[in-house]
C-alpha cells in the first residue's frame, strides 16, 4: 500500500531489491532442502509428484484468490460509484469481456495487480523436478547452465505473453536463476561456498554495495539529493528493471545475503525464541498468508 507508514518498514525502501527476490530464492532454497534427500536416496518419482501436486494446490489458490480479488474490487468501486478502482486494479477488461477473459486467467495470461508473482511461483515449481534431477547429476553445470539461460532471456528478451497485450511482469526465464540458485544452495551447494562467502573481502564487498544501494535509493524518497549523484551514474544504473531480475537487483540481494549470514548465524538463540514463533507460522502457511495478504492490501488501500 503505497503512502502508509508501515511501508516504511519492507526493504523497497532502503535498497535496489525487495522482498520478491527474497520470496523467490527461499522458495528454491526450502524446496532444494526439503526434497534434496528424498532425491539423493533414489525418491525422485515420489518428490516430483509431490512437487507437482503443490503446484495443483498453487493454481486453485490462484483462481479462488483471482475471482474474491476481483469481486472485492468491482463491488467497492460500485459501492462508491470510483471506476478508477477497476482501471488501477486492471480488472476493467475483465468485467467487460468476461466470456474472454476468464479463459486467459485460466491460462495464466491475464493477471490484476498484485497477482503476478503467483503464478511465477506455480512455474518454478513445475519446473522444481526436472532442476532437481539435473542438480543430482551436474549440480555446477545446472547452475551455470541457468545463468547462461537468465542472461539469454535479458539480452534476447525472452518472456511469457499477457493478455491483451504484453509480457508477464515476473519473467519466468530471469527469475528462474535466483530460483535454481536457491535450489542450488538448498540442495548442497551453500555449504560448499559458505566459507567463501563469509569471507572478510566478500564481506567487505556486499556491505559496501548495500551502502551505496541505500544512498541511491534516498534519492528517490529526498529528489533534492538527486543532485548528487553524477549523470553518468544515473544512465549506467537506470532504468533497475524489476521484470527480468535487473542484475543490480539480483547483485543487491546476493550482497544482503551474505551480510545477514554473516551477523546472523544459524545456531543463533533468538531465531528459537518464543516471539518469533508468530512469524514462523506464518512462514509455514505462507500460501494463505500470501492470500489473505492481498484482499486485505485492497480492503486498507481502499479506506
Amino acid at each position: 500500500m503505497p503512502e502508509n507508514f508501515l511501508n516504511w518498514f519492507t526493504l523497497r525502501n532502503y535498497g535496489v531489491s525487495d522482498a520478491a527476490e527474497i520470496f523467490v530464492f527461499i522458495s528454491g532454497y526450502s524446496i532444494g532442502f526439503s526434497y534434496g534427500p528424498a532425491i539423493k536416496t533414489g525418491q525422485f518419482l515420489a518428490g516430483a509428484k509431490r512437487l507437482w501436486t503443490r503446484a495443483s494446490q498453487l493454481y486453485v489458490a490462484h483462481i479462488f484468490l483471482f475471482l474474491f480479488f476481483t469481486a472485492q474490487i468491482a463491488r467497492t468501486a460500485a459501492r462508491f460509484d470510483n471506476p478508477m478502482y477497476k482501471d488501477e486494479f486492471n480488472i476493467a477488461q475483465f468485467l467487460d469481456r468476461t466470456d474472454i477473459m476468464i479463459g486467459q486467467a485460466l491460462l495464466l495470461k491475464y493477471k490484476p495487480v498484485n497477482l503476478d508473482v503467483l503464478p511465477l511461483y506455480i512455474v518454478l515449481v513445475i519446473a522444481a523436478p526436472a532442476v532437481l534431477w539435473s542438480l543430482l547429476r551436474r549440480p555446477n553445470w545446472t547452475l551455470l547452465f541457468s545463468a547462461l539461460f537468465y542472461f539469454a532471456a535479458r539480452h534476447f528478451d525472452w518472456n511469457l505473453p499477457s493478455f491483451p497485450g504484453g509480457k508477464w511482469y515476473f519473467n519466468p526465464f530471469a527469475w528462474q536463476f535466483l530460483f535454481v540458485f536457491g535450489v542450488w544452495c538448498g540442495f548442497g551447494g551453500g555449504r560448499i561456498v559458505r566459507p567463501a562467502v563469509l569471507s572478510r573481502p566478500v564481506t567487505i564487498v556486499a556491505a559496501a554495495w548495500l551502502v551505496f544501494a541505500f544512498l541511491i535509493v534516498m534519492t528517490w524518497h529526498v529528489p533534492s539529493l538527486e543532485q548528487f549523484v553524477p549523470q553518468a551514474l544515473v544512465r549506467a544504473i537506470y532504468p533497475i528493471d524489476k521484470t527480468n531480475l535487473d542484475p543490480l537487483r539480483l547483485t543487491h540481494f546476493l550482497a544482503l545475503m551474505v551480510v545477514l549470514l554473516r551477523v546472523l548465524p544459524p545456531d543463533l538463540p533468538g531465531l528459537t525464541s518464543k516471539w518469533l514463533r508468530p512469524l514462523i507460522l506464518c512462514g509455514q502457511r505462507s500460501l494463505s498468508v500470501f492470500c489473505f495478504g492481498v484482499l486485505l492490501s485492497f480492503a486498507a488501500y481502499g479506506f
